[in-house]
């Protein structure tokens, strides 16, 4: 599709449609597995497409932004002197810190609340935490 963004003049902002449209295809998937044959055993294809579909392109649009903050952190910080260049550099950091918290905060929201037409969750959140906190020694 380089050629709409090329026509459009904002290929962005085309690559980010493109990437949501992507996202909501893999969850609409997921949804869907259920119906999908199943392999063998312990193999949930939800599962699957979910961290192997959503979670990458996930990982891509934040990737994305986040490249894109720090160019322009950049551009602004570098001609303006330390200060500028301070104040561009703690953008920059808040802005990273923002991305990593979101994609956390995303993958434990698709977990416990993506739930696969069976009605089964991938992983129940509260028995994943009852484990974490019984056994720390096994994480």
């Amino acid at each position: 599709m380089p050629w709409l963004s090329k026509r459009s003049g904002r290929p962005a902002a085309v690559l980010a449609s493109w990437a949501i449209l992507a996202l909501g295809a893999a969850l609409f998937a997921a949804r869907a597995a259920p119906d999908l044959p199943n392999g063998p055993e312990g193999f949930d294809p939800a599962a699957w497409i979910l961290f192997l579909g959503w979670l990458p392109q996930l990982n891509g649009l934040a990737d994305f932004a986040s490249i894109g903050l720090t160019r322009w952190c950049l551009r602004w910080g570098l001609p303006g002197g330390l200060g500028r260049a301070l104040a561009a550099a703690a953008v920059d950091l808040i802005g990273a810190a923002f991305a990593f918290f979101a994609l956390g905060a995303a993958l434990i929201l698709m977990i416990g609340y993506a739930v696969p037409q069976t009605g089964v969750p991938i992983l129940p959140l509260d028995v994943a935490f009852a484990e974490l906190r019984e056994t720390p020694e096994r994480h």
